[in-house]
């Protein structure tokens, strides 16, 4: 699990991050095998362990040889980071990476256990839940038999992409109404149409595959996506008809256009429904953004729409998006923009100096703006003065590109540009705030260095490492032990 925070907060930056592994990570002394969740073990009762019986199906690593094709294995793990978010259900196809133990060592309340014993303790163990993907045809509809039961399509499989053998060519693939994450199921299939899946096992035998579990998982019709980038210069009206979002955009780049619908400075209107995973796009004219979607003849348009453009996009399928895009560079700070009223734009005019990504400024002096308004929105470093070398990321809110805002995202800045301290260590303790409240703090022995400008630190050196318990850093949570990498300000 990697829980990492980076932040430039009131001018310096802090980053704590839990290093471990991810799935597929060096595992070099332990057992690294996948199968299929079968059970799972009872603990008597006894809290603060979870734990899952699994058969063996490939064994990826075995230094010792202690595991065959088809054994079962009990593997537990502590109810504690970075292991608490594990959550598997019987039929799961999974990989796991741990240590091999004597199962006679096993306390004596365990029951519905097995010959093999899996534990994961180190930061690099896992337990990780493997989907499958294919292409296929449907076949057949899967009617939900009550409110709340399982619904989906009977579909053939065509084409596999990855190591996950299907148990057969006609797989089951259904969804359900329960609380997310699930994934999207496309509700314009019909019988024969081509169609790509990602969902994960539900069964034993691997025979169904469900889109419960992850809001990544999909089936969907296969479509050739347009793509491209551009301005959003307005938006269509549908005549106060609800349940669809919509944007008129100036194309500025084409990305991907298989049937060549779509030419430089064209104006399209995009439109999606009100649903995930599209309920969460928020865009304003001036936006730069990025499209994927499916091109559709305007003439079905509804009649009541207006302020339309002569082409149409529209989003429908799991695999379609518009993002905003940011704007990155370096500049100089050259004058404050005092705010005209409470809840008025504030920030600095800056010239821009060296730009980091495709955007380009539409001019060497671009307003870089926040404002008090609801999250999420960027952060303005207070203490800059006129002449500060800044390091800025925002979004573009003017058609032409001569605005830039730090509404919209966390993610966003205008900051002095400082040198951080980065280092890697051992949690070792926590220092002690005399009953303040307000702060965060932990004792790190530094093992490795990786930025220090100015020369501060040493191998071995023991540093105490502080932050405010506010956003970005109300979510830090370490233990002794942990090995962590930090990023912020030597005071």
């Amino acid at each position: 699990m990697n829980i990492r925070i980076k932040q430039l907060v009131f001018g310096f930056c802090v980053a704590i991050v839990m290093l471990g592994a991810s799935t597929g990570g060096a595992c070099a002394e332990d057992a690294i095998y996948r199968g299929m969740v079968t059970g799972f073990p009872d603990f008597g009762g006894a809290f603060g362990a979870g734990g899952a019986n699994i058969r063996i199906d490939e064994i990826l690593c075995d230094p010792a040889g202690n595991l065959g094709i088809g054994d079962a294995v009990t593997v537990t793990w502590p109810i504690v980071p970075p292991f608490s978010d594990i959550s598997v259900v019987t039929g799961d196809y999974v990989e796991v990476c741990g240590e091999y133990r004597d199962a006679t060592e096993m306390p004596e309340h365990w029951s519905n256990v097995k010959k093999h014993w899996t534990d994961l303790g180190a930061s690099e163990h896992y337990l990780s839940v493997l989907g499958v993907r294919f292409n296929g045809t449907a076949i057949e509809y899967i009617e939900a038999t009550m409110p709340g039961a399982p619904w989906g399509w009977v579909v053939q499989v065509d084409a596999e992409f990855n190591e996950l053998q299907t148990c057969n060519n006609l797989l089951n693939v259904t969804t359900a109404a329960v609380a997310p994450p699930r994934g999207y199921m496309d509700p314009d299939i019909t019988i024969g149409d081509q169609v790509c899946v990602y969902g994960r096992y539900t069964s034993p035998d691997g025979c169904e595959v469900s889109l419960i579990g992850s809001d990544d998982y999909y089936l969907q019709r296969q479509t050739e996506a347009l793509r491209y980038r551009g301005v959003v210069t307005g938006f269509p009206d549908f005549g106060g008809a609800f349940g669809a979002g919509g944007a008129n955009i100036r194309i500025d780049e084409i990305l991907c256009d298989p049937a060549g619908n779509l030419g430089i400075g064209y104006a399209v209107t995009v439109t999606w429904p009100i649903v995930p995973p599209f309920s969460d796009i928020s865009v304003a004219a001036g936006d730069y953004v990025e499209v994927c979607g499916e091109y559709r003849d305007t003439t079905e348009m509804p009649e009541y729409w207006s302020d339309v453009e002569n082409h149409w996009l529209y989003l429908g399928a799991s695999e379609h998006y518009l993002a905003v895009l940011g704007v990155r560079f370096n500049g100089t700070a050259i004058e404050y923009i005092e705010a005209t009223m409470p809840g008025a734009p504030g920030g600095w005019v800056v010239q821009v100096d060296a730009e980091f990504n495709e955007l380009q400024a539409c001019n060497n002096l671009l307003n870089v703006t926040t404002a008090a308004v609801a999250p999420p929105r960027g952060y303005m470093d207070p203490d800059i003065t006129m002449g500060d070398q800044v390091c800025v990321y925002g979004r573009y809110t003017s058609p032409d590109g001569c605005e830039v805002s730090l509404t919209g995202s966390d993610d966003y800045y205008l900051q002095r540009q400082t040198e951080a301290l980065q280092y890697r260590g051992i949690v070792t303790g926590f220092p002690d705030f005399g009953g303040a409240v307000g702060a965060g703090g932990a004792n790190i022995r530094i093992d490795e260095i990786l930025c220090d400008p100015a020369g501060n630190l040493g191998i071995g050196d023991a540093v105490t490492v502080t932050w405010p318990i506010a956003p970005p850093f109300s979510d830090i949570s370490v233990a002794a032990g942990d090995y962590v990498e930090v990023c912020g300000e030597y005071r």
